[in-house]
């Protein structure tokens, strides 16, 4: 996968749609590179297949809609991504809150308070438009300059 290229496929979608309503006269191109991405899902959803199908883009739009509102499951493929970067996310945090309270104060022994990160830099094993769409849905919070954190913690779910 070029650096580029959204390794989700419903950004990938949203992408190809509003290619599309930019472009028409390329809408060709576009519309058999998105039926080509799509074709590569493990689950395919009828109702999406057709509408790729038919290349109408208001139908494309409306079941983006329904996937960005958790009207209609997103691509498998997506979920199990979000949610290994999720749990990968964890992991980090939790190390980094770790390594935070056993640090050594002025004495021999470990400082002992709770540590007070609330936000780290991701792992980069998955690429920044895992962690924006997760920002995107509420999961975790841009704290800018690259920094995430969980919006569960801090209560900033919406």
């Amino acid at each position: 996968m070029s650096p580029d290229r959204n390794p989700l496929l419903c950004r990938r979608v949203a992408e190809a749609v509003e290619a599309i309503r930019a472009e028409p006269e390329r809408a060709d191109s576009f519309w058999s590179t998105l039926a080509s991405d799509y074709a590569t899902t493990s689950a395919p959803d009828p109702a999406v297949e057709a509408a790729i199908a038919a290349r109408d883009p208001a139908a494309v739009e409306k079941i983006l809609e329904d996937w960005d509102r958790d009207r209609r499951p997103r691509p498998l493929e997506d979920r199990e991504l979000l949610k290994k970067a999720m749990k990968a996310f964890r992991k980090r945090l939790k190390l980094t809150r770790l390594d935070d309270e056993s640090r050594l104060g002025v004495g021999a022994t470990s400082k002992g308070s709770p540590s007070a990160i609330v936000g780290i830099v991701p792992p980069n094993d998955y690429p920044e438009a895992i962690w924006a769409e997760l920002a995107r849905q509420g999961r975790l919070v841009d704290c800018k300059g690259g920094m995430y954190g969980l919006a569960e913690e801090a209560g900033w779910r919406s």
